[in-house]
């Protein structure tokens, strides 16, 4: 917005937008560096942003002596906005992303050299665990004789209602029988 470019002054959400642009792909130059399954790539890869970063370091002290020639001359803000030094802009511009890429990249590597290479579960775990499948097991098993047990009963339940009903259809019949009969001596 400090550059009074009609397009940033009238849509101010477009300057912070482009100003995250170099930060984002820094981000991503970074984080390319998970994507590779070999440390040997890694490293090459590493060392190559590492280089990159130099090369453009180089080059920007270049431009940025040719455009400024003393202390004086950096009072000439006006000059960067003209072709003349849009080439210092532009590897300006190249320096903070690879920078930025290159510190994060740093800091992976020392994260990276105290990171444990392997993982082990704790004897406190590993003992919890055990002690789960133990209770586990064992309530497996209860729950199989509760069903065992729960089928026996509805056995007996059946049986039960069997036995009742037979013998009140028993009861019925020898009470139908017994009326019947009384009828046939009353006649």
């Amino acid at each position: 917005m400090g550059s009074g470019d009609v397009a940033f002054l009238t849509n101010p959400t477009l300057a912070v937008l482009m100003a995250c642009v170099p930060a984002l792909v820094s981000l991503a130059l970074e984080r390319i560096n998970q994507l590779f399954d070999l440390d040997s790539t890694r490293r090459k890869y590493t060392f190559a942003v590492f280089a990159a970063t130099g090369v453009v370091a180089a080059g920007w002290a270049v431009l940025f002596a040719q455009n400024y020639g003393s202390a004086s001359s950096l009072s000439d803000w006006g000059a960067l906005v003209t072709g003349k030094s849009s080439f210092m802009i532009a590897s300006q511009l190249l320096l903070e992303i690879l920078t930025a890429s290159s510190l994060g990249l740093a800091l992976d590597e020392i994260v990276r050299k105290y990171e444990p290479d392997c993982n082990a579960d704790s004897p406190d775990i590993i003992k919890n665990e055990m002690a789960f499948e133990a209770i586990f097991q064992k309530q497996q098993t209860i729950l199989t004789e509760l069903s065992v047990c729960r089928g026996r009963i509805r056995t007996i339940e059946v049986s039960r209602q069997f036995v009742i009903e037979e013998k009140l259809c028993e009861f019925l019949f020898l009470k139908n029988y017994e009326s019947h009969l009384n009828n046939l001596t009353e006649d």
